[in-house]
């Protein structure tokens, strides 16, 4: 059963789902950004090598994505960026053996940013005058 009155709100869900998916990696980017030594030591417990390359490189990528993200500013692009974020993440922790349930979270994060790279950011984003700035 599906109820066509809920369309009425699509513009709305795109905005809570890119504010939302935007603040916690904005969030997550800038403590690893915020405190490198302890990003590069996290690194290489998890095995990336070489750490102080991987730490920041996730650090910037999930703090310019998360900023891009709320703002709706090249919204697809920031969406496929942080899934591969998540992706590898989750592929890691499978690969370790920790499990579904310590992966659950990453799973719906990558699905949200799979909706935001399907359907862009909607209405209330900056994209709106992206084929203004780029011709």
């Amino acid at each position: 059963m599906t109820f066509p009155i809920l369309g009425l709100f699509d513009i709305w869900a795109l905005l809570a789902a890119r504010l939302i998916l935007g603040a916690i990696f904005f969030r997550h980017g800038y403590a690893k950004l915020k405190d490198l030594p302890k990003t590069k030591n996290d690194f290489t417990d998890m095995g990336f090598r070489p750490s102080g390359f991987w730490g920041p490189l996730v650090g910037v990528s999930e703090t310019l994505g998360g900023l891009a993200l709320v703002l709706g500013f090249f919204t697809q692009v920031a969406a496929a960026l942080v899934g591969v974020v998540m992706a590898v993440a989750i592929i890691w922790k499978l690969k370790n053996k920790l499990g579904f349930g310590k992966a659950e979270i990453d799973f719906a994060l990558l699905a949200l940013a799979i909706v935001l790279k399907i359907f862009g950011g909607g209405a209330f984003a900056l994209d709106i005058f992206l084929p203004q700035l780029l011709f």
